[in-house]
């Protein structure tokens, strides 16, 4: 079968790419909008290549993003229960944005640390 749309998500990438240079936004890509063959999906993870870097939540509804091969270009998966991917993204930026710690988490984090430090004081 040929290639329906990793022609154009590769265009795509390639733009983002060069914009989050020039400008410093990060844009993400919702694969699962897009018809794709096995083929798409194999030529793009042949083209961007593999990465060194996965970073994966724990807990029933996993995430998982995997750095390509390709600087700044993370293939992301959201899972619903172990394995069912339900969501399937490309984000182009340093790290993917959903994996980042939200400042509500850390500021409760620092109380609760603050809290077990001055009980074993």
């Amino acid at each position: 079968m040929p290639l329906m749309n990793a022609p154009f998500l590769l265009d795509e990438i390639r733009l983002a790419l060069r914009q989050y240079l020039e400008t410093g936004e990060r844009r993400t890509l919702y694969l699962s909008q897009f018809p794709m063959t096995e083929e798409d999906a194999a030529h793009l993870q042949q083209t961007l290549g593999p990465g060194a870097i996965t970073i994966q939540t724990a807990g029933e509804n996993r995430t998982v993003w995997r750095e390509c091969g390709t600087a700044g270009v993370w293939w992301g998966e959201y899972c619903e229960g172990p394995k069912k991917v339900i969501l399937r993204t490309i984000e182009i930026g340093p790290y993917p944005e959903l994996a980042v710690t939200p400042q509500d988490d850390i500021a409760f984090a620092l109380a609760a640390l603050e809290e077990r430090c001055a009980t074993h004081a």
